[in-house]
């Protein structure tokens, strides 16, 4: 029974930081937010409840401070403070090209990371609400290929799987004409 409060704290730990993890497609808006507030609101509670408990156990009965609930809640608010400065960016690899499109007259645009490690992210941002779909990428010659069959559905067609480098490397123009030109620069 004594360990089923370290596995609860750090269940509610690890759903608190969760979406800061920067592994696959993820979304972010109002609903992560609120889950954010929620879980670390529960996190916190508990924290305060069992220390609390502990605290009142040191006191009456002459037992030794468990500091598991202390490490517990240390390790996850320092990882929520690394991930969240991170930025749900890659740490272990670095940015190579990055460019973005934006959309006229309309209150959404696009971001798109090409990583060292051949992979990449493409950012579709909205008005209230951004996703991120991750994937692997190939160059041959001056032509970018995204290895993603359904990024142009994923990303209601802001995004395609074939681009080619202008001369100078400061655009990616889509193979087909229909998709937007990516710029480099943020």
């Amino acid at each position: 029974m004594k360990q089923l409060k370290y596995i609860v704290l750090c269940v509610f730990g690890f759903l608190f930081i969760k979406d800061y993890f920067p592994f696959g497609d993820y979304c972010k808006g109002l609903i992560e937010g609120l889950k954010f507030i929620f879980f670390g609101g529960l996190f916190l509670l508990l924290f305060l409840i069992l220390s609390i408990q502990n605290i009142i156990q040191v006191v009456r009965r002459k037992v030794k401070i468990d500091f598991k609930i202390y490490l517990i809640f240390i390790f996850f608010i320092v990882s929520q403070l690394f991930l969240e400065k991170i930025g749900n960016k890659k740490f272990w690899t670095s940015i190579t090209w990055s460019g973005s499109i934006q959309m006229e007259g309309k209150p959404q645009n696009g971001i798109l990371f090409l990583y060292k490690n051949n992979t990449f992210e493409a950012t579709h941002n909205y008005a209230d609400f951004s996703c991120t779909f991750v994937g692997d990428f190939e160059m041959y010659k001056d032509t970018l290929y995204l290895l993603r069959n359904d990024i142009i559905t994923e990303t209601d067609s802001l995004f395609t799987n074939k681009y080619i480098f202008n001369k100078t490397k400061t655009k990616l123009i889509p193979y087909f004409p229909k998709f937007k030109i990516i710029k480099k620069g943020k």
